[in-house]
């Protein structure tokens, strides 16, 4: 008899019975043991940005957790709602931040039984807009031996290079997770990997990057208890859009369409920076320009329509991955955006997933009307015991869409409900 409560009186009734129907039947009781031991806080980390920072960490046992948090170690008046079921692997955003601004936080985790522990304060500062980092720190474990070696990081590689992707590889003398960071400058700015799954080979794929341009990337990873390795700095450079080799840093531009393509990169670049006050001058001119009554609307919709997805950044989905709860045969997905934005769930069972397409899922579903930075859609009515693959995406009222890599779950087994028993045509045998 397994998963039962702590501290709990029971009572059972054996039976027996021979071949011949005689049965035989004795009752009895019993009390669990009390549980008195607190959960083990470990491996904490954090994931920050410039108005989000995503908080994880690891429980020795199945524990409910929050995060107290505030401007100040000595007040953390703030709260982040409580994990609503029992975990091991903890993550909680906290949004809504101010950039470059220090925050302190604390974790409390308490096990089903009421014990509680309470880690020690820690730490994060927000960074510029635009930037996101990961940092580490560690909570010994009193109970265990201590651990202190950082895993050693070796045999960095970089394969499978296309125009919008590529494959970063890398082994550890000893178990850790896989994190990578990546970006155009020393400086990164975005995060790709698996923070709950340790081992000692590692290989995380890089997508939706642009081609013909050099990233910089450093691995991570750290081990169970909270101790990080990293490589040192790598670069490697994305095919151009027909698959050949960048062959000088600034390779010169053939085609007309690649020469117009650069120029309205050129543009919008400019206009990205650009101060809000010559924006509006600029919209003003192009309003008030004659010619623009001889555009057609097709035109000037779909021109319009291509501005405004170029405008600003692609919203950033906070954390490793989206956290997905499953009961029976229906499963809610959640996760948090860095801006106000909408948010799709495209998911399919994995017997009708087709990687490598352009639409590899069947199925998409919208979490509602309104936007925000927080997102919960309900996937229902899914087979039972059957594994589906998932993606989220969000995005703004202007600007390019933001989406997460793909994922998995497996719904419940559930079994058939049984009513209305019955015996008849009872007789002496």
């Amino acid at each position: 008899m397994t998963s039962l409560l702590p501290n709990t009186l029971y009572y059972f009734r054996a039976n027996s019975a021979d071949p011949s129907g005689n049965v035989a039947s004795s009752t009895g009781q019993f009390v669990t043991v009390a549980d008195t031991t607190p959960p083990v806080i470990s491996a904490t980390s954090t994931i920050v940005n410039d108005t989000a920072a995503f908080i994880n960490w690891a429980t020795d046992e199945l524990a409910y957790g929050y995060v107290n948090y505030g401007l100040s170690a000595d007040a953390l008046t703030n709260q982040v709602a409580i994990t609503s079921t029992t975990k091991t692997s903890h993550s909680l955003p906290i949004t809504g931040l101010t950039i470059l601004t220090p925050y302190f936080y604390q974790i409390i985790a308490a096990d089903p039984s009421a014990n509680t522990t309470t880690a020690p304060t820690l730490s994060f500062t927000t960074l510029a807009a635009g930037f996101q980092n990961v940092t580490v720190s560690r909570i010994i474990d009193n109970t265990q031996p201590s651990d202190k070696r950082a895993p050693d990081v070796s045999n960095l590689k970089v394969t499978a290079i296309s125009a919008f992707g590529a494959t970063v590889t890398w082994d550890t003398d000893e178990d850790g997770n896989s994190l990578v960071k990546y970006g155009r400058t020393v400086n990164y700015g975005s995060l790709a990997g698996d923070e709950s799954t340790f081992g000692s080979s590692h290989s995380i794929p890089l997508v939706n990057l642009n081609p013909g341009t050099t990233y910089h990337i450093k691995a991570i990873s750290f081990d169970k208890g909270g101790n990080i390795g990293e490589s040192t700095d790598q670069t490697f450079t994305t095919l151009n859009i027909d698959g050949t080799i960048v062959s000088s840093v600034e390779e010169a531009v053939t085609s007309q369409e690649e020469k117009d393509r650069a120029a309205n990169d050129f543009m919008l670049d400019k206009l990205k920076n650009a101060p809000t006050r010559l924006l509006s001058s600029i919209i003003d001119a192009l309003i008030n320009n004659e010619a623009f009554k001889n555009v057609s609307d097709d035109v000037a919709v779909r021109s319009f329509a291509q501005f405004a997805s170029q405008l600003g950044t692609a919203p950033t989905i906070v954390g490793i991955r989206p956290e997905v709860t499953v009961h029976g045969n229906a499963a809610t997905i959640k996760w948090t955006t860095d801006k106000i934005t909408n948010g799709m769930v495209s998911f399919a069972k994995e017997t009708e997933y087709l990687a490598g397409s352009d639409h590899p899922y069947t199925t998409t579903i919208v979490d509602g009307d309104t936007l925000s930075n927080i997102h919960t859609v309900e996937l229902t009515s899914l087979d039972s015991a059957t594994r589906y693959h998932f993606q989220v995406f969000s995005k703004g009222e202007i600007g390019p869409s933001g989406k997460s890599a793909d994922y998995t779950f497996v719904t419940e087994a559930v079994l058939p409900s049984v009513t209305d028993v019955k015996v008849t045509n009872i007789n002496a045998n």
